[in-house]
């Protein structure tokens, strides 16, 4: 995927995302096709969000930063977030506010999870004298590795608790797959099925596939002129501190229509 694709599908996960919280929000104000149109658009956000976590981790050179960045923007959301979402008012605190948590704490928990399952066990487990069945060694150290992040998730009620670690660890699993598309469309075909009575609204969320598949096969990193690095600089900045300050803009404007 190309550094163009990249914030292709960003922007589009972050129009679709802003469409989304606007029709939770202000739902009263909206008639109610316009909250339905909305929302169904909103679905797209998460997958192509988890699509990108995984295929930015390999292109990503200092991945600890990026969890730390992961951890701060989880960290600064989390306020904002409650009263967005979880207070009647913004103000109103309440131990609403351990309803669920902010999307970011989700991407961090998966991108821990990439983390692990992609770390040499192999040098480990051969240095306590195990050296046979390797494979199925490593296999069962995978599984435990996405049972615990997924248990975790649920725990800490992240915003799709084990729904979002499921879909960011099938669409790691598809990477290496030979028919890629495929897996993807398998895993949110399964992802969709999962939500139990928000099903329906997520059917939506299948149409992920098309920039999903447009930006496949379209080469690795760009090389930029210096005027062109400059604005995908800009550009990724604004991606990453986007998700908090619209959260905050939102908590403004909802504590003034309240």
């Amino acid at each position: 995927m190309t550094t163009t694709w990249y914030y292709i599908l960003k922007f589009i996960a972050i129009i679709s995302m802003v469409l989304d919280h606007i029709a939770i929000i202000f739902a009263p104000q909206l008639n109610q096709e316009t909250v339905l149109i909305f929302r169904i658009l909103g679905r797209l956000a998460y997958p192509l969000f988890a699509y990108e976590l995984v295929e930015c981790f390999y292109y990503t050179k200092d991945k600890k930063k990026h969890m730390l960045i992961l951890l701060l923007l989880a960290l600064i959301s989390e306020l904002p977030f409650d009263m967005v979402f979880c207070f009647d008012k913004p103000f109103a605190f309440s131990t609403k506010a351990f309803i669920k948590q902010n999307v970011c704490l989700e991407l961090l928990m998966g991108y821990v999870m990439i983390y692990l399952l992609e770390f040499e066990w192999e040098k480990y487990i051969e240095r306590i004298g195990i050296k046979q069945h390797m494979r199925f060694i490593k296999f069962i150290i995978k599984v435990c590795i996405f049972g615990l992040a997924a248990y975790l998730a649920l725990l800490l009620k992240a915003d799709y608790t084990w729904h979002g670690i499921f879909l960011i660890f099938f669409f790691y699993f598809a990477r290496r797959r030979k028919h890629k598309l495929l897996w993807i469309a398998l895993a949110l075909m399964i992802f969709v099925g999962s939500m139990g009575t928000s099903t329906p609204l997520y059917y939506s969320a299948l149409f992920a596939l098309i920039p999903i598949y447009m930006s496949i096969g379209r080469g690795a990193k760009a090389v930029f002129k210096p005027k062109a690095r400059k604005i995908y600089k800009t550009m990724k900045l604004a991606g990453r501190y986007f998700y908090p300050l619209h959260l905050i803009l939102l908590a403004i404007t909802k504590q003034i229509v309240a």
